[in-house]
């Protein structure tokens, strides 16, 4: 009895739990619609008090993983118009990447995916990520040879 209790608590509260509300950065003028969206894993504590000596502030850093991450096919990098714009297309399933505190420094941890009410659904490993790349680039190519 106690674990269909706890069981049915968990599946209600992940169904309350929503990702940040992209309309909110769209009715702002001061915030930027490519600003990089990100999931972090863990405590935003622990995302806000980071100690990093050889980037002078956090945005540097978080936009360096980032990047180097998707270099390395380690996760995506995506903005806030995309993301709005993926979460309204029926065909694709909109995703983020995973930002987590390892060893004191911050590192890409894999994709982040979500459904068509930006809820959080699951997430791919970053051995996984690069699949993900790969069967877009597929289905990019598969729909401009049907364009044309």
């Amino acid at each position: 009895m106690e674990k269909r209790k706890t069981l049915s608590s968990v599946k209600r509260s992940r169904k309350n739990t929503t990702c940040f509300p992209t309309w909110m950065c769209f009715r702002d003028p001061k915030n930027s619609t490519t600003a990089n969206f990100i999931v972090f894993d863990g405590p935003l504590k622990e995302l806000m008090y980071i100690r990093l000596d050889d980037k002078p502030r956090l945005s540097v850093a978080i936009r360096d993983v980032i990047l180097n991450g998707h270099i390395n096919k380690q996760t995506t990098k995506i903005n806030m118009l995309l993301f709005h714009r993926l979460s309204l297309d029926r065909a694709q399933t909109p995703f983020a990447p995973i930002l987590k505190v390892h060893k004191g420094d911050l590192v890409a941890a894999g994709i982040a995916l979500f459904n068509r009410q930006r809820k959080y659904v699951g997430s791919l490993s970053q051995k996984e990520s690069p699949y993900l790349r790969y069967c877009k680039k597929i289905l990019n190519l598969r729909h401009r040879s049907h364009s044309l």
